[in-house]
């Protein structure tokens, strides 16, 4: 994944750069925080906070210009922005598509297959690969070292990205 590949000696150390790149762009968009992280050269860990407050505030405005920023909009939406509805049923159906919108950028799962599609697909472009680069399956990780609760919102208000 990153660093120095051992029986050719080639390194591959670019490729963290892009791992934080993409992890501050995806923090951008969903309403989760990094606490903390670390990556290493077959994998990686991240310490994610939910910030669910943040989501309940967003408009369904907000909520389309940041999917959006990941996905293409469908045409329904598009024509919801532009007031372009004509129907209950298409106004019913374009919210129920931001809900789900809203519900995925709170959503770790969401967020890890856009780190993880996002980095493979990138990895394999590097590599002219015709194989499939196969990330590690995310899963939950606890780090004891990692005291957020009992030390405090200070110190996780110093792990958290600038923005």
């Amino acid at each position: 994944m990153c660093g120095e590949y051992k029986y050719s000696g080639q390194s591959f150390e670019h490729r963290r750069q892009w791992m934080i790149e993409r992890i501050r762009f995806l923090t951008n968009i969903f309403a989760i925080d990094i606490c903390s992280y670390a990556i290493m050269s077959n994998h990686y860990h991240l310490v994610l906070h939910i910030k669910e407050q943040e989501i309940d505030a967003y408009s369904e405005q907000d909520i389309c210009d940041n999917w959006c920023r990941l996905y293409s909009c469908p045409v329904l939406v598009s024509r919801w922005q532009l007031g372009e509805l004509t129907s209950e049923g298409e106004l019913n159906a374009a919210l129920e598509i931001l809900a789900e919108w809203r519900r995925r950028l709170a959503d770790i799962s969401w967020f890890m297959r856009c780190l993880n599609v996002f980095i493979a697909r990138k990895y394999n472009k590097e590599d002219n690969s015709p194989l499939k680069t196969v990330l590690p399956v995310y899963g939950l990780c606890c780090i004891s070292c990692f005291h957020f609760y009992t030390v405090g919102k200070h110190c996780y208000q110093k792990l958290v990205f600038d923005k």
